[in-house]
């Protein structure tokens, strides 16, 4: 949570309708936590990431209205982890 607060602005967890957005939460923490030595070393890259993460067609599909069930919350987690492992 450092790395986040140190490095990114108050709209790293919310929409273009500035509210937040509990999936880009989820996302977001679990795929820089799994991956926190690279991102402590290129914040940068972290930054990209999280673009790319918002913007992403296949976890924007598993978030959002009825997004709780099981499978789903697994498949958006999934999918986080594979755009923070690049």
């Amino acid at each position: 949570m450092k790395l986040l607060n140190d490095n990114c602005d108050d709209s790293v967890f919310r929409n273009k309708r500035n509210l937040f957005v509990p999936a880009y939460y989820e996302g977001i923490t679990i795929g820089i936590g799994q991956n926190i030595n690279r991102y402590k070393d290129d914040t940068s890259l972290m930054s990209i990431r999280i673009k790319e993460l918002k913007n992403d067609e296949q976890f924007k599909k598993y978030s959002g209205t009825a997004s709780n069930s099981k499978n789903r919350i697994r498949k958006r987690l999934e999918r986080a982890i594979e755009i923070f492992d690049k």
